[in-house]
């Protein structure tokens, strides 16, 4: 009767619920998007697919460094109004970055024309303003997360992925396959889910009187935080290139049509999981820092989210690494079996990195960001230390996936292990998560 007890107190819980409400409106996206994507891998040709996906994998790499990760910090701070000058430094930031790597795009268009340059069919131009939405979302959607409004996150993520799947058939039907049509399509979904996000968000609502008479000045709030440009930035930078970096290898070292695969498989096998993953992180980080607020500790809570990361990803994993290249190829056709082959060496990535999230929240919340970047500079050495050997040896692309697999593995065990070892000394928050 008490673990009966216990099991309806855990599905009660609000932990759940908002992770089940934020996952439920991804889980919803990514149905639509499993719907459309055999129309759309029979419309485009693995090489214009890894196009697109590199020109998009670059926007994700600069975003961590053109909001300097102040939206992380905006779900520490005690007081809304200083959450509100967070956002307003992160979008200052966001357009000053913006506005240079729009110049050093044209000028690197104007000194260089390499083989790798001209698989983008002139479509570079659109990095910046792809870079622009997703700091905007990423701000948006940390405010969502500090005012615990998850459903609004959800519904945006199901309109984002609609608009962006059907614009991409739309497009791909009418003139054929060309990176032009994915961009605009991937373009089109982000901003309808940044508008309906924004649109319904309270971030721009007023602040009450009482918040306006104690907010921080912006020069307390970047030092308060500055560990977060210091040491999250770079962290966060470094982890998005690692889980890009086969798209880089694959398009330089082997072929578009290489990078093709791993992002189809990727974007419609391994992002399902990647979204529950977000949802738990998100969730889990609001979670893990009112704990620390009211001086809970914190122990208990790494241990049980991570029993439930591993619980929930395992069999998905097994499956996946037993059945994915038949699956895939079933479902897309003949000319994308290489991704379901592809599919099936990254499936260990899933349990691997679901285990870790307690683990990388809980670093990240009592600011150990200078330890993860140390871990991630680290795995980015041994990433491409690993394919270079991989490359070499075997010359294929299959062993260089080989040896991302064993580097991921390698360091999520390791942040673990050392999430557990700072969790006595985490009672309550730093200086910085207390009112300046």
């Amino acid at each position: 009767m008490k673990k009966l007890a216990n099991y309806k107190k855990i599905l009660e819980s609000k932990l759940l619920r908002r992770i089940l409400t934020l996952f439920s409106g991804k889980a919803v996206a990514q149905i639509v998007l499993l719907g459309f994507a055999p129309i759309i891998a029979r419309l485009f040709e693995p090489s214009d697919y890894g196009a697109a996906a590199l020109l998009i994998a670059i926007a994700h790499i600069a975003t961590p460094v053109a909001t300097l990760s102040y939206s992380t910090a905006m779900q520490l701070t005690n007081r809304d109004i200083d959450a509100r000058k967070l956002v307003a430094m992160v979008l200052i930031s966001a357009c000053l970055f913006v506005s240079i790597m729009t110049v050093l795009i044209f000028l690197l268009n104007d000194l260089t024309h390499s083989e790798f340059m001209k698989q983008f069919e002139g479509w570079e131009w659109i990095v910046p303003l792809m870079l622009l939405l997703y700091s905007i979302e990423t701000v948006v959607s940390s405010w969502n997360t500090r005012m615990k409004q998850f459903k609004i996150q959800a519904t945006t993520y199901v309109s984002g992925t609609v608009v962006g799947a059907g614009s991409r058939i739309v497009l791909g039907w009418v003139g054929g396959s060309s990176v032009g049509a994915l961009m605009t399509g991937y373009l089109l979904g982000t901003l309808t889910g940044v508008i309906c996000m924004v649109r319904r968000s309270s971030i721009f609502s007023q602040p009450k009187l009482q918040e306006r008479e104690s907010q921080s000045t912006f020069k307390q709030l970047a030092v308060q935080y500055r560990d977060f440009p210091l040491y999250a930035t770079p962290t966060a930078m470094l982890q998005m290139a690692s889980q890009q970096l086969p798209l880089f290898f694959f398009g330089s070292l082997f072929s578009p049509a290489a990078a093709g695969f791993y992002a189809m498989a990727e974007r419609l096998v391994m992002s399902p999981f990647n979204l529950l993953q977000t949802s738990i992180r998100t969730v889990y980080t609001q979670h893990t820092a009112d704990a620390i607020k009211k001086g809970r500790p914190i122990s208990f809570l790494l241990t049980r989210a991570s029993l439930f990361t591993a619980g929930v990803m395992l069999v998905p994993a097994l499956l996946l690494h037993r059945y994915g290249e038949p699956a895939l190829t079933w479902l897309l056709s003949e000319k994308w079996s290489t991704a379901g082959i592809f599919l099936e060496i990254m499936s260990p990535m899933i349990f691997f990195s679901s285990l870790a999230i307690p683990a990388n929240v809980v670093m990240v919340v009592c600011r150990r960001q200078s330890r993860l970047l140390g871990i991630q500079v680290t795995t980015s050495v041994a990433l491409v230390v690993g394919v270079l050997i991989a490359y070499q040896f075997w010359g294929t692309a299959e062993a260089a996936l080989h040896a991302i697999v064993i580097v991921y593995a390698t360091r999520h065990l390791h942040v673990i292990m050392l999430a557990f070892s700072i969790c006595d000394q985490c009672q309550r928050m730093d200086s910085g998560m207390k009112s300046v």
